[in-house]
């Protein structure tokens, strides 16, 4: 998988890249973000890093109403905390 850091840091790239951008991860995901990538996208202010509490990679199948619901706060509100969802 070295390939992945071809480009650099995806996070850091995230953040220059302008783009408004919501990281949605499962709190019992093996593919989470590394210590230095949560901290580059907390220190961001155009990104919202969201934990999702008792879940793994699939969310949008394990907990479709949450994945629902933060759409909607996406698109609806410009929230900068970091948050747990239950």
């Amino acid at each position: 998988m070295n390939y992945l850091d071809h480009h650099g840091s995806v996070a850091r790239r995230l953040c220059e890249s302008g783009a408004r951008a919501w990281v949605v991860y499962g709190e019992q995901d093996e593919v989470g973000l590394t210590d230095t990538e949560r901290t580059i996208l907390n220190d961001c202010p155009i990104t919202t890093v969201l934990t999702i509490a008792g879940t793994g990679h699939l969310i949008p199948i394990t907990r479709p109403d949450v994945v629902a619901n933060l759409i909607t706060q996406a698109i609806y509100e410009n929230p900068r905390q970091r948050r747990t969802h239950r």
